[in-house]
């Protein structure tokens, strides 16, 4: 197993050569001499690394081997030993990169090192790891190589990194399970539109995009794979974010447009005025009227509740490109995307079922279309007597005026990508939950949108709270107010607003034209500082126990007490959090993340130690001690 990665940019070159000006023998004035000092510098990262790794029991020093400033060490573990090459590089004694090269391989001689000086760790044996297939993961492999780079990181300006074949391993352990999964639902989804709309749903009108899309992508297939030309390769020429456009946003459309006089009118001034076709296009794709939304006449019956498959074909379609791109990888992360795709997998294997359960019948698909025809007949009639004034300000001004739908859609629009970025920052964070979305009605006043716990404090919860003044009629101002608030206490920590003036306009008869009194606005300046403020909370208020822990460590350095924490990391997070004190956490507890570990109590020596580093209630120290 082999990792690589660069670093560039040393910030301060004494660190590898120190600098002495000394008299030249052919002149006798004063020239810098360099002495190279890399070995030590490259030693202090090693140990400094070791320091913060328990599976770690000793390192050495091997020397330089091939070339000058090739420093080799060698860390072992109870059963791996992992050989670290620092290859230095300077230039003119000025610039200089670092490559670190880190090789795993089984330890086959466990009582011997070579003869370079042993420096003493801590004790520790690792805790196994194992992928589905039953392959073993090496975690100390990646501590190790993660914390190499942080104790490398302040001296140099920027980290590369270059091979990593334990990430390479885990991408292709999920990539099967990724492709599986997103194939059924592929099917199911293909499946449900012939049944539903017939095996040509994707040439009816207002879906002239998605089949725009899928010619060229069908084509490339088809040449690429000519034995399978002739199947129905309609989502299988797309991709996976087109498709769920398709579910989600897809409408067909009456192949008949009705216009009004006023329709005509401003019809006939584009086509003699504006000779763009794509403003006419547009023009009449707006008077088209839905006859089938796809999401609520298809599809959302099998995906309740709405908010969890969006929310979980999200997480999917991130770690899907993740993965396909060949994206780093740890351990949490792979286990969150595990975690993702069983998810969506139950939630297709659910709508599978539950479609071919209740497959519903031609009359019933009749009867919606009759329904539909209606209820777009009592809208046009309204939609025409409260539209005419404001059509012709947006059509002849360019001033867009927003109903209080359209103006809630914006806040809700502003409101997801705000949620993403928050859930994103925390998706693979262990210490920390964040919710999905709660509906946010248009109606409604004071509504969570979505919440954050500490996984190790209770009490640790904040709430996101919104609350919507919406104002559809012309030269009117809309408010979305956002508040952070503690759960339990109902306390109002911090809070942002979004702004949205609706423009204005009125009808000059005399001139046959319309005027602008005011332009529409939106303003959601405030956000940015709002999303600072939350984060910097959740990362340094939302659970006490760190500060808490922090001041007990300070207390027991100073006057020697007992450190209130295990010296082996969670097996959850990987901190050193553990409690083993139980009046400050409960025993075995981490108090980053909440995990419980499995800690026991030596009954020789009172030592205490981690699931293998023992048997039988006692230590590895004392066994050792026993034989």
């Amino acid at each position: 197993m082999k990792i690589e990665f660069l670093m560039n940019g040393i910030s301060d070159i004494t660190k590898i050569y120190n600098k002495k000006m000394e008299s030249s023998p052919f002149d006798g004035e004063e020239v810098p001499a360099y002495e190279y000092i890399g070995q030590a510098y490259c030693e202090s990262i090693v140990a400094k690394a070791a320091e913060k790794i328990a599976g770690i029991q000793k390192f050495s020093y091997q020397g330089d081997f091939e070339r000058m400033a090739n420093e080799v060490f060698v860390l072992h573990s109870d059963s791996k030993r992992y050989t670290v090459f620092f290859t230095i590089d300077t230039y003119k004694y000025e610039k200089a990169r670092l490559l670190v090269t880190i090789s795993a391989e089984d330890r086959d001689d466990v009582e011997t090192l070579s003869e370079g000086g042993v420096i003493e760790a801590g004790d520790g044996n690792q805790q196994k790891y194992s992928l589905p297939d039953g392959e073993e993961y090496d975690i100390l492999l990646e501590v190790l190589k993660l914390e190499l780079k942080e104790a490398l990181r302040p001296d140099w300006k920027s980290c590369a990194w270059i091979v990593d074949e334990q990430s390479e391993m885990l991408c292709t352990n999920l990539y099967p399970l990724i492709f599986k999964a997103e194939n059924n639902l592929r099917a199911f989804a293909n499946k449900v539109l012939v049944h539903s709309v017939g095996p040509d749903w994707l040439k009816q009108p207002g879906l002239e995009k998605y089949r725009n899309s899928h010619s060229k992508l069908s084509s490339e297939f088809k040449r690429e794979v000519p034995c399978f030309a002739n199947i129905d390769d309609t989502f299988i020429a797309m991709t996976l974010e087109s498709m769920m456009e398709v579910i989600k946003k897809a409408k067909i459309y009456d192949e008949t447009i009705e216009l009004s006089d006023s329709d005509y009118e401003l019809l006939h001034k584009k086509l003699v005025f504006d000779t763009e076709a794509k403003s006419l296009m547009a023009f009449l794709q707006k008077k088209r009227h839905a006859k089938i939304s796809f999401w609520d006449d298809i599809f959302k019956q099998y995906f309740e509740p709405e908010n969890i498959f969006q929310q979980t074909v999200t997480a999917f379609i991130k770690n899907r490109n993740h993965v396909a791109h060949n994206k780093l990888l740890n351990w949490s992360a792979y286990q969150k995307m595990l975690q993702t795709i069983s998810s969506l997998d139950n939630i297709v294997r659910k709508a599978n079922s539950d479609f071919e359960r209740s497959v519903p019948s031609e009359e019933l698909y009749m009867t919606w279309q009759v329904e539909a025809d209606e209820a777009r007949d009592e809208q046009a009639m309204e939609d025409w007597e409260r539209n005419y004034l404001r059509a012709r300000i947006e059509g002849e001004t360019g001033v867009e005026i927003l109903y209080e739908d359209g103006i809630y859609d914006k806040f809700c629009e502003r409101l997801d990508a705000f949620y993403t970025e928050i859930s994103d920052g925390y998706y693979f964070n262990p210490q920390f939950s964040v919710s999905g979305q709660y509906g946010i009605d248009m109606e409604a006043g004071e509504q969570v949108f979505f919440d954050v716990t500490s996984n190790a404090v209770e009490s640790g919860k904040i709430e996101i709270i919104v609350q919507m003044s919406l104002d559809g009629d012309m030269d009117s101002d809309s408010e979305l107010q956002l508040s952070c608030r503690k759960a339990d206490s109902k306390e109002i920590l911090f809070s942002a607003a979004i702004y949205y003036h609706n423009g204005s306009g009125w009808e000059d008869y005399f001139e046959g034209t319309v005027e602008v009194d005011s332009n529409s606005e939106y303003d959601d300046s405030e956000l940015e500082e709002f999303k600072q403020r939350l984060k910097e909370y959740i990362d340094d208020e939302l659970n006490p126990l760190i500060s808490e822990l922090e001041a007990m460590e300070y207390e027991a350095g100073r006057h020697g007490g007992k450190n209130p924490v295990a010296d082996f990391p969670c097996a959850e997070c990987g901190k050193l959090g553990i409690s083993v004190f139980e009046d400050f956490y409960p025993f075995g507890r981490c108090c980053y993340c909440g995990m419980e570990n499995d800690v026991y109590v030596c009954d020789l020596c009172g030592a205490v130690f981690g699931d293998g580093e023992g048997k039988n209630g006692i230590c590895n120290a004392c066994l050792h001690q026993r034989t």
